[in-house]
């Protein structure tokens, strides 16, 4: 999710041990590819693309535990906008590497 005051695309980085079990968690599994590796091909093809364009990315790495915590703090469920959502809020707080 961009960042427009610091010029960062902060993209949501999910870990392969938790995979599985996100996408037994999250309300709409079906815009994600059915494996970890499909999944990270097709975010690393976009950082590749971000930053040909001359844009910062940076990867948000989700903590499966802390999303779902957060989405129940703000009453949404933990679909697509609500990861966005998150994803830009860890990084306008510099929450990357």
């Amino acid at each position: 999710m961009s960042n427009p005051d610091s010029g960062v695309f902060g993209i949501a980085w999910y870990r392969p041990e938790q995979w599985s079990l996100m996408l037994s968690l999250i309300p709409d599994p079906e815009v994600f590819p059915k494996t970890h590796e499909e999944w990270l091909a097709k975010a690393m093809k976009l950082e590749r693309e971000l930053t040909q364009k001359g844009i910062t990315a940076v990867r948000i790495e989700v903590e499966l535990k802390a999303l779902l915590d957060w989405a129940a703090k703000e009453k949404r469920p933990a679909d697509s906008a609500a990861r966005s959502a998150y994803a830009l809020l860890l990084t306008q707080a510099g929450l990357y590497r």
